[in-house]
């Protein structure tokens, strides 16, 4: 979950469930962006003065998909706006990925129960 905070960069909100234990995790770092904010470009922070890349390539707004990468290739993010991406979104993300050069077979493709993204009120 993403938001603007009072200072002018972003809160971001990440969580997720941890099936092992049985308990939902969070962690809430801030971004800003490098160049402008009209560009994806962003930097992250999550554990005081150390910022990583965080470089939006492909977004379709109307299918709430994304596709993030870290400041090489061997960071990559698939977002969706669902716990469960229906199969053309899918097929949608494996395209991109090619086109930025990562094999989607090389990637952990987590798995979601729809029942546990409820807590929360939020599936992201």
């Amino acid at each position: 979950t993403y938001s603007l905070r009072d200072d002018g960069l972003i809160r971001v909100q990440n969580r997720g469930y941890n099936v092992a234990e049985g308990a939902w995790s969070e962690a809430v770092g801030r971004a800003d962006f490098v160049d402008s904010s009209r560009v994806g470009r962003l930097k992250v922070s999550f554990f005081g003065p150390f910022w990583g890349g965080y470089n939006v390539v492909r977004y379709d707004p109307a299918r709430g998909l994304a596709l993030v990468v870290g400041p090489k290739l061997d960071w990559v993010w698939i977002l969706s706006r669902t716990a469960i991406p229906a199969t053309d979104d899918l097929l949608r993300a494996e395209s991109w990925l090619r086109s930025v050069g990562v094999d989607p077979e090389s990637l952990h493709w987590t798995k979601h129960d729809p029942g546990m993204c409820a807590e929360g009120g939020s599936s992201e």
